[in-house]
């Protein structure tokens, strides 16, 4: 959840899709998250645990992300359903889908996307290419209303969200299995940040930048 300004807005996964590679099987898969809550998958060894997060990260416009195994062998889209906004008088819920087809050798993974209140989870036969990988972010922030955020540290550095705001977040939002365990890393990916980026993006994370501190960032 985050206040932008003077309005309070959620971004949350609701759910994560996963569509069969067979023809007769149209409805997907779903793995149901708790909204306001830390959500724990546990589950065999090699039941795709590992691929829930790829699949989260594929559909914020990452590259190729979702590593072999049984996601990759037998599905054709992933997605998820993030959630966006909640009446809490009505009860509606806003939501927004982003649904990638998976990466196959010589083609391009298309790219879906549907926002909307009360939605039902798309088949798979209304699937369609109506949007691009590039595209996603700028898609996301325009539905919680951000245009551009722009932080600079006091090493000239300067984060924009139109290339880091879902990258950085995420840092602070998943832990694979080998983090869990992990003596030595305490963010997901930290190896891949920089100890200035972590820095500079954790106050925002855990609400200790106040409006006048964020507005002179």
């Amino acid at each position: 959840n985050a206040v932008f300004r003077s309005k309070t807005m959620t971004f949350q996964i609701s759910k994560i899709l996963v569509y069969s590679n067979k023809m007769d099987i149209n409805e997907p898969q779903c793995v149901y998250f708790n909204e306001n809550s830390l959500n724990i998958i546990v589950g065999p060894t090699l039941s795709g645990k590992t691929s829930m997060i790829a699949i989260i990260k594929y559909c914020l416009g990452e590259k190729n992300q979702i590593p072999d195994g049984i996601i990759l062998d037998n599905a054709s889209w992933v997605g998820v359903e993030f959630l966006l906004d909640v009446n809490h008088e009505t009860g509606e819920k806003k939501s927004l889908f982003v649904i990638r087809s998976l990466p196959r050798p010589g083609g391009k993974p298309r790219t879906y996307t549907k926002s909307g209140y009360n939605q039902d989870v798309p088949k798979k036969d209304e699937l369609n290419s109506n949007t691009s990988r590039e595209s996603i972010s700028s898609i996301i922030e325009k539905e919680l209303g951000i245009d551009v955020i722009s932080i600079a540290n006091e090493y000239g550095t300067v984060y924009s969200s139109k290339y880091n705001l879902l990258k950085e977040v995420s840092t602070y939002c998943f832990q694979s299995q080998t983090e869990i365990g992990s003596k030595t890393s305490l963010f997901h990916e930290q190896q891949n940040n920089s100890k200035f980026s972590i820095k500079d993006w954790l106050p925002f994370i855990l609400k200790t930048a106040l409006p006048d501190y964020a507005d002179k960032r």
